[in-house]
């Protein structure tokens, strides 16, 4: 079986999230020496021990929650002579002795999936890649995508298939900005079709194409979700140049990403 930290590596390669328990303290009695640890999935399955018993139910339990709060944890947990919860909290009351457990959140980076390589794509790389984002690149051109390193690049020889191979998530950013409106429209219709819809869409062109591709993804998909779809994609904040635009999209993104939609920079609602 593969060590903890390659168990890890493989979620942050693959977009999946886990939380770390890692025992950092005992005093007294307890079940689990300091470096124990256990990685928690958003299931509730896990790898590894903290203890067993009451304790590691009690972890488990701190492990899921922290899915939604996003936020590191310390918690210390009391314990009789038997190894039994007594207190969850950390109240200075010790009976058979107590344990702090540290609970970590990884694999929690934004991942951006970003269809067309050209000018304004290579832009919205250099920039996506000092935020932190994890990146998937794809493209039909083999000779731009050769060029790209350090990020998981697919190629789509027609934009017709293979965007099973991008890993979108429901937690996923896709930013459209291919070299044909064609393959704009096309993309646009596939990503549509996934069974699970990404968080947000964003579409290059003007706003009369915008229109017509609304138009048509309408009536192709009459059930669509347009709330998450932004076209023409990007803040209001002007400049031509694809160094220019990339920064608008990225601060788009950043926004929805952290909630802040309430700005009249933002484009039009579909």
């Amino acid at each position: 079986m593969n060590s903890i930290f390659e168990q890890i590596q493989q979620a942050v390669n693959s977009g999946r999230r886990v939380v770390l328990a890692t025992v950092v303290d005992k005093k007294g009695h307890g079940p689990a020496a300091p470096g124990a640890r256990m990685l928690v999935d958003e299931d509730g399955s896990a790898i590894g021990t903290v203890g067993g018993g009451a304790l590691e139910q009690a972890a488990l339990k701190a492990a899921v929650a922290l899915f939604q709060t996003g936020k590191t944890a310390l918690i210390r947990y009391n314990l009789d002579d038997d190894d039994q919860l007594v207190d969850a909290k950390e109240t200075g009351m010790v009976c058979g002795g107590n344990t702090s457990i540290f609970f970590e959140l990884m694999g929690d980076s934004p991942h951006l999936v970003l269809l067309g390589a050209g000018h304004v794509g290579q832009a919205i790389l250099a920039h996506a890649a000092l935020l932190g984002y994890r990146l998937t690149v794809a493209d039909s051109r083999k000779g731009l995508l050769s060029g790209i390193s350090h990020h998981k690049t697919v190629q789509l020889p027609d934009y017709r298939d293979g965007y099973d191979n991008l890993g979108i998530t429901s937690r996923s950013f896709v930013v459209i900005a291919t070299h044909s409106h064609a393959f704009d429209a096309m993309a646009m219709a596939k990503i549509y079709k996934l069974p699970v819809q990404p968080a947000y869409i964003g579409v290059l062109a003007s706003r009369k194409k915008a229109e017509a591709m609304v138009k048509k993804l309408k009536e192709q998909h009459p059930d669509a979700d347009l709330s998450r779809l932004h076209m023409p994609v990007g803040l209001k904040i002007g400049g031509p140049a694809p160094q220019e635009i990339a920064i608008s999209i990225l601060a788009e993104i950043q926004a929805i990403r952290y909630g802040k939609t309430g700005q009249n920079h933002m484009g039009e609602k579909w």
